[in-house]
């Protein structure tokens, strides 16, 4: 028995959609077992600095212009003022109480700082990875339930009136090559690739961060160094981002995953 576009199409959203059941239950029970370690507070010189500072000093030091922060409730605002466009840096909590800084502290101000910084600067390897771990993800899944409603709006169209197919027309068209299925199963292979493939982009970008950042600690928060090491390895041990467009859920149960893990 051939299959026709209609089953084919029923069997790629069915098939897309058991893979996204899996792939959530998957990234929970992960996230579930994620232990973040307790913050070192103990540095006494540094207690007293806000990661507004140090975003202060990060942006001074490396002579990027353009730029203001301003502190609001809840998080930290980069502002670019003449494209009137803003970054979000989520000012981070740990154990319900607003840390002031520590290795752990410092390693998400400053890779948030870099990533917007570097975002700001177009830097296009970062750029890139922005758009292929936190962008495309999300994109695809939009993409796909466009896609999907529309296979199912054109097979009931077709059913109520067959004789749409008698003529040479969008219909015909769209039904004789298969159309829809054939960017189903695009977007599908293209979510399937980019998922493999995230660990891999992730340490890129923490690879990155560190090598532009770790001579910029080491000269400039001396007594954080060893704990920032600590901090990077905690980070590192996050093999992928928690993002493929259900990154709303691990917001609702936050853990800290690092500057790039959600």
């Amino acid at each position: 028995m051939i299959l026709g576009n209609s089953e084919i199409a029923f069997i790629l959203i069915g098939f897309f959609i058991a893979i996204n059941i899996i792939i959530l239950i998957f990234l929970i029970m992960s996230y579930r077992n994620i232990l973040v370690p307790i913050p070192n507070l103990n540095n006494a010189p540094s207690q007293s600095m806000i990661s507004l500072e140090v975003i202060d000093r990060y942006l001074t030091k490396k002579k990027i212009t353009g730029l203001k922060v301003v502190r609001k409730p809840g998080q930290v605002l980069i502002t670019h003022s003449y494209k009137k466009k803003t970054f979000y840096i989520n000012d981070l909590q740990l154990f319900n109480q607003s840390y002031f800084l520590s290795g752990m502290g410092l390693d998400y101000v400053l890779g948030r700082t870099f990533f917007v910084t570097q975002l700001y600067l177009k830097n296009k390897h970062v750029q890139t990875m922005h758009f292929l771990l936190y962008l495309a993800p999300p994109l695809l899944l939009l993409f796909f339930l466009i896609v999907s409603l529309f296979t199912i709006i054109f097979i009931a169209i077709l059913k109520t009136n067959p004789a749409l197919l008698d003529h040479n027309n969008f219909f015909y068209f769209i039904n004789r090559y298969g159309v829809l299925n054939l960017l189903l199963i695009f977007i599908i292979a293209t979510y399937l690739i980019l998922l493999s493939f995230n660990g891999y982009f992730k340490q890129n970008l923490e690879n990155w961060y560190e090598t532009e950042m770790r001579p910029f600690v080491k000269k400039e928060f001396p007594e954080l160094y060893d704990d920032w090491i600590i901090a990077r390895s905690y980070s590192r041990s996050i093999q992928f981002t928690y993002i493929f467009g259900y990154n709303f859920i691990f917001k609702k149960i936050y853990k800290y995953t690092g500057p790039f893990g959600l």
